[in-house]
């Protein structure tokens, strides 16, 4: 009877082993499953920092470009869309949506990584009529400028009737568009 217990002992050691290596390959697999589901993870932050940073140089851009052109050369007090130049490039209006008192132009912003070009636009709008309420109830007249930044080519964006706060991406661009707002408010 010795050998008998003896052999079965054995066979379930044998049982143990196999059932210890089945756990412990698992345990490796659902290790190396996550590692590579946080890598998957810092590898999108990763690319959407990179779109905040060139959507946010697009608007800052923008923003300069408005700035100069009002400030410096008071352009817009015209009441017609003027020629404008940024950069070396010339801001196109966007005529749709501009008034004699409110202006919109579109400005390729490209960025140079490495060897790539990364095209990037600005859009933004020059508001010549744009009142402020003060807190003693008197309204001042201002110029509102806001520049919106966005990481896609100025030719996939497209404006609906509603203006500049109604725009839409084609060619699938929607579905990669980071946009980041900056704006400057000061008295006429």
């Amino acid at each position: 009877m010795r050998t008998f217990f003896r052999k079965n002992k054995k066979n379930n050691e044998q049982g143990f082993v196999a059932l210890f290596a089945v756990l412990v390959s698992s345990i490796l697999l659902l290790m190396a499953l996550s590692i590579s589901g946080v890598a998957y993870k810092e590898q999108l932050l990763s690319v959407n920092a990179k779109s905040s940073q060139y959507s946010f140089t697009a608007a800052d851009t923008g923003l300069e470009c408005a700035l100069y052109w009002d400030v410096k050369q008071a352009v817009f007090s015209t009441g017609a869309n003027p020629s404008l130049t940024c950069g070396g490039m010339p801001p196109q209006p966007v005529v749709n949506i501009s008034t004699p008192t409110f202006f919109v132009y579109t400005l390729p912003v490209n960025a140079m990584v490495n060897t790539t070009t990364v095209p990037g636009c600005a859009v933004f709008s020059i508001n010549k009529d744009y009142n402020i309420n003060n807190p003693d109830g008197t309204v001042t007249n201002a110029t509102k400028i806001e520049a919106r930044g966005y990481n896609v080519d100025c030719t996939n964006i497209e404006y609906g009737i509603g203006g500049i706060g109604d725009l839409h991406f084609t060619n699938g661009a929607g579905a990669r568009a980071v946009e980041r707002l900056l704006g400057a408010t000061y008295a006429n």
